[in-house]
């Protein structure tokens, strides 16, 4: 489901996924521990939705903590924000957790 390129040349790839832009952002490169702000970048899921109609989204999956990309990890507030969006459409959210 994500956005590697190597894994969707192998694997193939969901047409039907839209893809939330990256956390890592230029301005957080060299933040330690969790970057302080970014949290509007979760924002970007109500605009999919609304473009989808909620009613034909399934699931959000996100991965907590990128480890493909380095260990990275989401701005403060950005994984509750992105539940609170969840519940509001009624759209489950699965957390691909599998490092932390």
């Amino acid at each position: 489901m994500g956005g590697i390129g190597l894994n969707r040349k192998m694997y193939g790839s969901l047409e039907e996924a839209d893809h939330l832009r990256h956390t890592l952002l230029a301005e957080f490169t060299f933040s330690r521990g969790i970057p302080g702000q970014g949290i509007e970048l979760a924002e970007e899921l109500e605009e999919i939705i609304a473009l989808h109609d909620a009613s034909s989204v399934a699931a959000v999956t996100l991965e907590p903590v990128s480890v493909s990309g380095g260990v990275i990890i989401p701005p403060a507030g950005y994984l509750k924000r992105i539940r609170e969006i969840c519940n509001k459409h009624e759209v489950l959210l699965i957390l691909d957790e599998v490092i932390t």
